[in-house]
Order: structure tokens, then C-alpha cells, then sequence
């Protein structure tokens, strides 16, 4: 297999990710088993059944079409290391999010506190209308700084209509995105042609930070710094530092600890207080339900909205994906996590796998 086709097994089937191409395949369990034991032996001599060297061949041939295996000879097999999957980054902080209701930010005061722990990407999310000249003042103040990209998601008002947005994203490079949400249909407003940035209009709207925290199949992604950094951190607060509409400096602005505020505590100061790091090192593989899930390694994290907040390794309580019947909650057949397993706080969700196999049986007629 490539070294960057890399298997994920789940409770009730594997993925294999693709983290070049930036894609993922479904696959049995049994065809990762069959990879991850010491059974790959390609002359399937006398040791299988015929029917299971008519499964295996049809396994080799998916693969092959896939560009997932190539064919070498036994002593090359060294020649072809695993990839690394050790993830860093060459600064404490990477990107911050900036919460703003009506209240006003010193924007030069916070900039070069983030240069000072250089962290490179922001985001701006406003829950009151920015116009075009705030958000031109706001990237002229970044302009000549070490910030590398910045996105605004601002609510929708008619009087960006008649506003010059290419010549903003022209002037301003760093800007990624200006997405207006809460618009009256989804709009691309402008396109730059460096297929970095853009100005867009969206349909679905953002009431306050409390719309966070969703899980879903249209947010995976299939890359080499999300797998990564999955297998080590945790991908939603890992290096990740916000200021709420308030001014209090935290993990996310949806989270309940501060750890000072902007107006009297730095950045680099709130960093280095007790309890700001715990939360990086919750890693998908120590989640309940999700360390049994076969997306957990594209999938984002959230620690803020769980379904028993008193364990910080329980279930994100917007993830509606039941990894033990593969369904999710708008398909046919779908039952609740909760139908599959018992709930403790000393040992947090056991499945329960009689209860599980019957399921399946109901649902895959296995």
C-alpha cells in the first residue's frame, strides 16, 4: 500500500485515507485485518478456501483500481517506509478566533501580541454588521504584520451589495474569506483568482457561539496536517487561542474558563497559565464512541458541547454518526449511540456487542 493510504479501523468497518489525493474509501474490516495481520501473501496458496481467495483477489483488484497498492517484489518491501506521522508546528500558537458583538477590539494592541507568539491565522466572527471600511481597517492594521491569513464571518446586510470586494481581496491579499451568513440564498460575491480567497454569501445563520461544536461528513478533512496532528492533538483546540465578545481570552470562545481578559492580561500571559494546554492533548483515540469510529482521524473535535460534561473524554453532543450500525441520523435504519451501549462516568461507554450484532443483522441483514 502507499505510504500515504493509510487505514482507519472502526467498530463496524475501516476507511482507507488517501492523504495525498485527499480522499477516503470504505472498506470490511476483514480487508484491513487481512492488510494488518500476516496473512498478505499474494501466491493465496492452500491455506484459504476457494470462495476466500475469490473475496481476497476481488479485494486486490478494488485496490489496484483505486491506486491504493502497487505490486513490488518481497525484498523491496524495505524500501518503502511508513509515513511519519509525528505532527509540529513552529509556534506555541497557530490560529485564533476573535468573537465581536458591538464591542471594539485594539486591533494594533492585539496584533502584535499575536505576532509575539506567532500565530499566523486569525478569524473574526461578528455577531453585529461589519462594514466594508471596518473590515479595510481591520486589514490595513494587518497588512504589514507577520499574520499570513484572516476570514471574517459577519452577518448579512444589504449594504454589501454595492460594494467593491474585488478590489479589497485584490489590495489585501491575506484575506481568505468574507462569508456573510444569514443571506437569502448561497452566493459566490467574488473569486479571486489565486483560488485562495473569496466573498460569499450563505444561507445558514450564526446566533452566537453556541453554533459550534457540529459534526459532519461535510467538514472531514482528508490531508496529511489533519491526520497528524489527529493522532497526537486534538484538532479542534490544539494551538488555538480565541477572545469572546467580552474580552475574555480562552481555549474557544465557547468554552466556559477564562483565562484573563484582553484588557488587562496578554496573550502570551494567558498561555502560560495552569490548565490552557490540557485540553490540546485529547486526541480522537481517547474520545468515548469516537476512538470506534472510522472517521475520527478527519473528522474536527469538539470539547466544549459533550454529551456528560463532567468527562471531559465524553462524545461531542452534535456528532450524529453512530459508528457501531455505520449509519447516520438521517439515513434508514439509524438508532441512537445510546441504543448501542451502557454509560458510566468510572468507565464511560462500553458497547454492548450482542445488542450491536443484532442491530446489524436488522439493519445489513448480516
Amino acid at each position: 500500500m502507499f505510504s500515504n493510504c493509510i487505514q482507519v479501523k472502526g467498530y463496524n468497518r475501516s476507511i482507507i485515507c488517501d492523504l495525498q489525493k485527499e480522499d477516503y474509501f470504505l472498506i470490511p474490516n476483514s480487508l484491513y485485518d487481512f492488510f494488518n495481520g500476516d496473512i498478505f501473501e499474494l501466491n493465496l496458496n492452500n491455506k484459504y478456501l476457494d470462495d476466500e481467495k475469490t473475496t481476497i483477489n476481488q479485494y486486490i483488484s478494488f485496490l489496484l483500481e483505486k491506486n491504493l497498492i502497487f505490486e513490488i517484489n518481497e525484498n523491496e518491501i524495505e524500501l518503502f517506509p511508513k509515513l511519519d506521522l509525528t505532527w509540529d508546528y513552529p509556534s506555541t500558537i497557530s490560529n485564533a478566533i476573535f468573537d465581536i458583538n458591538n464591542n471594539e477590539f485594539n486591533w494594533e494592541k492585539i496584533i502584535k501580541q499575536l505576532t509575539a507568539i506567532q500565530c499566523y491565522h486569525i478569524q473574526v466572527r461578528s455577531y453585529s454588521f461589519l462594514d466594508f471600511e471596518q473590515i479595510k481597517e481591520i486589514c490595513n492594521i494587518i497588512f504589514s504584520s507577520m499574520i499570513f491569513s484572516i476570514e471574517f464571518i459577519v452577518p448579512y446586510n444589504n449594504k454589501i451589495e454595492n460594494q467593491n470586494w474585488m478590489v479589497l481581496i485584490e489590495n489585501f491579499p491575506k484575506i481568505r474569506n468574507v462569508i456573510f451568513y444569514g443571506s437569502e440564498r448561497n452566493e459566490i460575491i467574488h473569486s479571486a483568482n489565486n483560488g485562495f480567497s473569496g466573498v460569499y454569501k450563505v444561507i445558514s445563520t450564526i446566533k452566537s457561539e453556541m453554533n459550534c461544536g457540529n459534526i459532519q461528513s461535510e467538514y472531514f478533512s482528508v490531508n496529511i496536517p489533519t491526520f497528524t496532528e489527529s493522532n497526537n492533538y486534538n484538532t479542534c483546540l490544539n494551538r488555538k487561542i480565541s477572545i469572546d465578545s467580552e474580552g475574555n481570552i480562552k481555549n474557544c470562545p465557547s468554552c466556559s474558563n477564562s483565562f484573563g481578559n484582553i484588557k488587562n492580561t496578554t496573550l502570551a500571559e494567558a498561555i502560560e497559565k495552569p490548565g490552557f494546554k490540557d485540553m490540546w492533548y485529547i486526541t480522537k483515540d481517547k474520545i468515548d464512541v469516537c476512538k470506534d469510529c472510522e472517521f475520527r482521524h478527519i473528522c474536527t473535535d469538539c470539547r466544549v458541547f459533550i454529551k456528560d460534561p463532567e468527562n471531559i473524554y465524553s462524545q461531542p453532543a452534535k456528532c450524529t454518526y453512530n459508528p457501531y450500525i455505520a449509519k447516520w441520523q438521517n439515513e434508514e435504519g439509524y438508532v441512537s449511540v445510546e441504543e448501542c451501549g451502557n454509560y458510566s462516568r468510572e468507565t464511560g461507554f462500553v458497547p454492548n456487542k450482542r445488542k450491536i450484532n443484532k442491530l446489524n443483522k436488522e439493519i445489513w441483514g448480516e
